[in-house]
């Protein structure tokens, strides 16, 4: 135990027994204590046996004892009231049929479930604004819970939608229809949380009930000091109803005190046990009893408290939450408050009349003279008549008749006389009865047949029970009972059944031997039950069906996930296990048959993953059973690797919290420490299912693969890179795994994050490996290099090896490019901010903002004559032109240099790089190269020509606005102007390969050519070409090229 649990219940002990031992004491202010009982009944009475109830689900505010206050859901017992906390009390009586009427004021559906009552579960509910009744027969009495139903109904329940459902028994002041359950004095005691975060959100239904953290607790919707106490007196013995609507599970006890447990969930426990401190689970009802002292003071207190220490409110310091008192009323065992009691009611002939005599007794309620008695007629609002006794002492003898003028008057039938006495004190007690029975004529009603096991597969004895009554017709002894099976006989000629006592109501039963049962057919045989009286008249049949069921149910859909696994691979990160799931179908032999269900909940821990029992109400739903006779599956088991003997496999569970259907989803989940003891390779596990007979099914299986190799992950590339400015990059890789699939991979960038908690790659399979893609944004990058690395996961868990990659990421380039020009001088396009003169064989360069000259011709030596209209810069000081002049160029050092060739210039001197004559590329006009490329990679020769004479080895027509390729060997053409769209009258004189289809070229023309998607291009621009698409790269005009200055060559880095 903590040290500060330890601390806080030594401080609370003695602060409570300062409370039960000394009356007079007075510490925080309590409520005044509330009389211990309960109505009779509530609700409205409609018939003999019939009751209306009526609810409204609204909302209302709950006031806490530190001030503070919350909204509330609940229900209320009229059609403008707020929502009360705990709902309404509803009080019906055994063996009536109660309606409860539901109208839904709240903003979401809401259905109701009422415990413990035989009646079909309500998936539906009332939609918001709608209305919704729900029809029961009350046949047991006890103590049960009535709260919102399956639609979402988690937090619904934790808002305050729940109440008490009270089923009376016939004898009054029991609370089961047993001697040993009588008692003086009643209450409820509801137990429920608050947590503020939950009823002050604005949307409770999607409030996480995994982080439900009360900070109130509360009995009958308050918290101590605000608390009702229960009021009772001295030798009283205290019926305590417990209801726990709560979510946590609550111990109560009373100090001081024993309780004895006489019932739980309504149901009448067969061996009642003293208890002092009872765990109540969230759902569950406890009924108790507990006698105050005969000696105790007035006002002597016993404090009801929760023993695991919910006694407090919020931060408050002073004592709170579950926390009441079992309070002796004032005037003690001096002041006699509690009428006498009434036994030994009989009624006997005397005459024509009928004597009514009773004892009226008030020495264990008071001790006061008995000073009246009084009879009444089947009901206590006629008028009563007086019964005559000695009167002087607290216990008498009391006698009244009936007369035989008013026997003439009574109808034929039973007639119940009520008797009760008063003492001196003016209390008049309880009522006893008897039953003036009339002329019994009619047979014995039989009810209440139960078969057990049923449905059976005929191995085992069936035991079969059922109830004789023949209060309501003759009131005479119960005296036989018989049974056929299949079909009735002649009244006496069937099997007899025991019968237990020899009074009106008796219970009968017989054991039918596993060999009858085994000879029956499989299938539905239904068995008859009839009772005679002692006055020999047998009543009319009652039946129930037999099933014999020898066929296990079928199971299907077996899968294990995740599979393959590598022994390490669980079902999430938080889930370090194998599922493995199947649906498990009962064999269902005939039609028409339902299975009834118990509405009961399923109570999930805040803290563990999920509630996973096979039966949470054993004794109930093997009653339910009993009564249908519907098969339903019971159990599932597995095996791997091979099957073992019926039921030594590893257990499953039903996935929705209970085996009660013919048809269910189960799941059982292998931990991975038992997964990882597999061998590597296939491992088949066996599933099948047992059904509520006994029998086994055959299994059904699914394959669970072990495998470790790792996949591989090859080819990774990132384009583009360099980025150029580009805003993302896509990144790919090809991975393969002999064994898997490949489930999905991951990239990162720099170092290792681990594995799994990388950024996600799409995986598709293409053929036996699958590519690896992602699209990674690098707007906001800066400049620089990344190192991106990739792996894969197969399907089993395994991680390929890491392979990277480098991702350069630089800055969009400048539109910058050199050129020349097929004009020069002062007055014919000058070049914005460079200085005259200007030359046809200058070079000039664009960086993206100004024009520069990079070289001068008549500094360096070239004639006037001089025009290049081709040209590749390597550097400034290094670059290849072509010249236009047919007659020739004279270059220093190299003489006449031809239109059809190239030179270098490097640093002032010349050399000859291409001879177009040599090549075959003659003298003509039409050979003339006018624009040229040089590809870096292989040194090929793009060019195109000023004329449209005839390129060896190339098929005609040709075009100046073609593009050959010379590769060293030979030519060949690779851009057709016409298949581009190019008119004929365009004539390509600047050239710039980018890379396989891709160029920017400039025109000759002077009225500007015509492009497809651009219109005109003047002389002085510049525009891009890419597989089929023209862009506009550069607008001379736009930056002072005026018309004149045509653009003869070009070159970009």
């Amino acid at each position: 135990m903590k040290q500060r649990t330890l601390s806080f219940i030594l401080l609370l002990l003695p602060a409570l027994v300062m409370q039960i031992m000394v009356p007079g004491f007075v510490g925080t202010a309590l409520a005044a204590p509330a009389a211990a009982t309960l109505p009779g009944a509530t609700c409205t009475s409609t018939g003999a046996t019939t009751r209306t109830c009526d609810l409204w689900a609204t909302t209302g505010t709950l006031a806490l004892p530190d001030g503070n206050s919350v909204p509330i859901w609940g229900f209320a017992d009229t059609a403008g009231g707020a929502a009360t906390l705990p709902g309404p009390a509803l009080i019906v009586n055994q063996g009536e049929t109660v309606t409860v009427n539901l109208t839904n004021n709240l903003g979401e559906a809401v259905a109701i479930r009422f415990l413990g009552q035989l009646m079909p579960t309500d998936l539906t509910g009332a939609a918001s604004g709608g209305a919704k009744s729900y029809t029961f027969t009350a046949s047991a009495p006890g103590t049960f819970l009535y709260e919102a139903g399956l639609l979402n109904s988690q937090h619904q329940v934790a808002m305050g939608l729940f109440g008490a459902l009270i089923v009376r028994p016939t004898t009054a002041g029991q609370a089961y229809g047993d001697v040993s359950t009588a008692y003086d004095d009643e209450a409820l005691v509801i137990l429920s949380e608050i947590d503020p975060n939950l009823n002050n959100s604005a949307n409770p239904a999607t409030f996480d009930l995994r982080d439900f953290t009360p900070r109130y607790w509360l009995i009958n919707g308050k918290a101590h000091p605000e608390t009702a106490e229960i009021a009772t007196d001295t030798g009283h013995r205290v019926l305590l109803r417990y209801i726990n609507a709560g979510i946590q599970y609550h111990s109560m006890s009373l100090l001081g005190a024993y309780q004895t447990v006489l019932a739980v969930d309504g149901l009448l426990q067969s061996h009642a046990h003293d208890m002092v401190a009872e765990t109540i689970p969230p759902g569950q009802t406890v009924d108790v009893l507990t006698t105050m002292s005969a000696t105790a003071a007035p006002g002597a207190r016993l404090a009801l408290y929760d023993a695991a220490m919910s006694l407090r409110n919020d931060t408050a310091a002073n004592f709170g939450g579950m926390l009441t008192f079992l309070t002796v009323q004032t005037g003690g065992s001096g002041a006699d408050t509690t009428g006498p009691t009434t036994s030994g009611v009989a009624l006997t002939p005397s005459g024509g009349d009928i004597i009514v005599s009773a004892t009226v007794d008030d020495s264990a309620s008071g001790g006061s003279n008995i000073q009246a008695a009084e009879f009444y007629i089947d009901s206590t609002a006629t008028a009563a008549t007086a019964m005559t006794g000695a009167f002087a002492t607290p216990t008498e003898a009391v006698h009244g008749a009936i007369s035989a003028a008013v026997l003439a008057g009574l109808s034929s039938g039973d007639h119940t006389i009520y008797v009760h006495g008063q003492d001196a004190a003016g209390n008049w007690g309880a009522f006893g009865t008897v039953v003036l029975a009339g002329m019994d004529t009619a047979g014995p009603t039989s009810s209440g047949l139960l078969m057990s096991p049923n449905p059976t597969n005929g191995g085992v004895d069936v035991a079969l029970t059922a109830t004789g009554d023949d209060s309501a017709s003759g009131a005479s002894h119960i005296a036989a009972a018989e049974y056929f099976i299949d079909a009735t006989g002649a009244d006496g000629a069937g099997t007899a059944m025991s019968v237990n006592v020899s009074q009106p109501i008796a219970s009968l039963d017989v054991i039918i031997p596993a060999a009858t049962v085994a000879a029956l057919t499989e299938g539905v045989h239904p068995v008859f039950v009839h009772s005679q009286d002692a006055a020999g008249n047998w009543g009319a049949f009652a039946q129930v069906d037999l099933r014999i069921d020898q066929t296990g149910p079928n199971t299907t859909g077996v899968l294990a996930a995740p599979n393959p696994n590598n022994g390490q691979l669980g079902l999430s990160p938080t889930q370090q296990y194998v599922r493995v799931t199947a649906q498990i179908e009962e064999v269902v032999t005939a039609a028409g048959l339902e299975t009834p269900t118990l509405d009961k909940p399923i109570f999930m821990p805040l803290i563990m993953g999920a509630a996973k029992t096979q039966t949470t109400d054993s004794a109930r739903a093997a009653a339910i059973n009993a009564t249908s006779g519907q098969p339903t599956v019971m159990a599932a088991e597995g095996f791997i690797g091979a099957t073992g003997a019926d039921g030594t496999g590893f257990l499953f569970a039903a996935s929705d919290g209970a085996f009660d259907s013919v048809s269910e989803a189960v799941q059982a989940d292998i931990l991975l420490t038992t997964i990882a003891q597999l061998g590597i390779g296939s491992h088949t596990i066996y599933v099948h299912g047992q059904d509520v007979a006994g029998n086994w099914g055959p299994f059904s299986t699914v394959t669970l693969v072990i495998e470790t190799d790792a996949p591989t992950v090859s080819g990774i590339a990132v384009a583009p890179s360099p980025t150029n400015g580009a805003a993302s990059v896509t990144l790919t890789a090809a991975a393969s795994d002999a064994s898997s699939a490949i489930a999905l991979g991951e990239w990162f960038v720099g170092a290792d994050p681990g594995q799994g908690n990388g950024a996600p790659m799409t995986a598709t399979q293409n053929g036996g490996s699958y590519d690896l893609s992602a699209t990674i944004d690098v707007s906001g990058w800066t400049v620089g290099n990344y190192t991106l690395s990739v792996r894969a996961r197969d399907a089993a868990g395994n991680w390929s090896n890491t392979i990277s990659t480098t991702l350069v990421v630089n800055t969009p380039p400048v539109n910058s490019f050199y050129f020349s020009t097929r004009q020069g001088g002062n007055t014919n396009g000058p070049i914005p901010g460079v200085s005259g003169p200007y030359d046809d064989a200058d070079v000039y360069r664009w960086d993206g903002a100004a024009f520069s000259r990079i070289f001068d011709a008549s500094a360096n030596g070239l004639p006037g004559n001089a025009n290049i209209d081709g040209l590749v810069i390597v550097s400034p000081s290094q670059f290849y032109v072509s010249f236009v002049r047919s007659g020739g160029t004279n270059v220093p050092g190299l003489g006449a240099v031809q239109d059809e060739d190239i030179v270098f210039y490097n640093g002032g001197n010349w050399s000859m790089y291409f001879d177009g004559s040599a090549y075959g590329l003659d003298a003509s006009n039409g050979h003339n190269i006018d624009a040229f490329d040089i590809d870096t990679a292989d040194g090929s020769l793009y060019f195109s020509t000023i004329g449209n004479a005839a390129i060896q080895g190339v098929a005609g027509p040709n075009d100046d606005a073609d593009i050959y390729r010379w590769d060293g060997a030979v030519f060949e053409r690779v851009f057709d102007a016409s298949d581009e769209g190019l008119p004929g009258n365009a004539d390509i004189n600047g050239l710039v390969l980018l890379g396989g289809d891709h160029y920017y070229i400039s025109f000759d023309r002077d009225a500007g050519v015509n492009v497809p998607g651009l219109g005109v291009v003047q002389d002085e621009d510049i525009v891009e070409f890419n597989a089929g698409a023209w862009t506009s790269f550069f607008d001379g005009s736009a930056e002072g090229l005026n018309a004149p200055v045509d653009l003869d060559a070009l070159s970009a880095p």
